[in-house]
Order: structure tokens, then sequence, then C-alpha cells
């Protein structure tokens, strides 16, 4: 990818393992390109300087989420691990995906929710909180994690299916 003169990007090469899409990715999203000459990330400037827009719903944005999705899977199914490097806070973030269907089941609307769960002195409590906090954390560090599991014990923090329940039950009463 090169920075042009005017301000746009140039994609020279796009990998075949992200161009090479399914039927159902190219009749919903589009085929994806083997190169973009002038392409931008900002919706105005695209339109006003007739650059490709690449956002959401792009071929190019959707094919390189597939992909990632396909690679990292498992892991990301395993959750990430981060520390308040300020001790502000002491327990866990949940984000959250809700959607709502129409009468035909397709859906009408997603939001992201992120919840805080306090864990210090076993309090649990929930509370709504904007998801830019993550700027504010750092990645755990394999030497922070064994810190870590000092601090929590050998169990660590495990949910239940009750935490599950009360986490959507939170969603639904107080985020919605």
């Amino acid at each position: 990818m090169k920075k042009r003169p005017d301000g746009f990007w140039h994609i020279t090469s796009i990998p075949f393992e992200v161009r090479n899409q399914p039927y159902e990715f190219k009749t919903k999203f589009g085929e994806v390109q083997r190169e973009y000459s002038k392409v931008s990330f900002d919706k105005e400037k695209a339109f006003k300087g007739q650059a490709e827009f690449v956002s959401m719903g792009h071929p190019l944005l959707e094919g390189c989420i597939e992909k990632i999705f396909a690679r990292y899977r498992q892991t990301a199914g395993e959750g990430a691990t981060f520390i308040d490097p300020e001790g502000r806070r002491d327990g866990v973030i949940w984000f959250c995906e809700a959607e709502i269907k129409d009468g035909s089941n397709d859906i009408a609307g997603k939001r992201l929710f992120t919840i805080y769960q306090n864990v210090k002195d076993g309090q649990r409590a929930f509370s709504l909180i904007n998801p830019a906090i993550l700027w504010d954390l750092k990645p755990l560090s394999l030497q922070d994690a064994s810190s870590e599991k000092g601090r929590l014990g050998d169990e660590g923090f495990h949910l239940g299916v009750s935490d599950m329940d009360a986490i959507k039950s939170f969603v639904i009463t107080q985020g919605l």
C-alpha cells in the first residue's frame, strides 16, 4: 500500500487468499479486485476526489475480515487479557453485540454494548462503559500473566451459566 501525492492510497496487490472468496461472499459484497489505484477510508474525501471508499461492506475490507476470522477464530474465541496500568479498574470488560430482527427475520439493527464487571471484593457488579476504554488498557504480557494468576489464585476468573445470564439480562434491562 502506497500513499499517493494527492493524499489517497494505492493498494498495489491484494493477496490471492483475500481475493479467493466463495460465491455467497461475492453475491453479498462483490468481487475483491487485484489492485485498487485510488482508495480512501474517509467517506467525504473519497466522494470529493472520486476515489474508492473502503469501509464496512466493501469487498476488500470484508474479505480481509473473513480471512482474519478464518485464521484466528479459535484464538479470538479464547478472548484477550488486558491490564489497567493506572489501576483504576479491577474486573472484566464484556463486548456484547445485540441485534434486532424485523418480521422477515432480517437484521434491522445492531449495537455494541461494553459492560464492565467489577470483581473486586467479589461484588461482580455491572455497569455500561465506553468501548474506547480499550485504548487506555495494555495487553497482558506473559510476565504480567503469571503475577495476575498469583493474585487471582489458581482458579482465576471463571464464569458460570448464571454469570452469562446476568450479563444478558443487564444488557436487555440497562442497554436497550
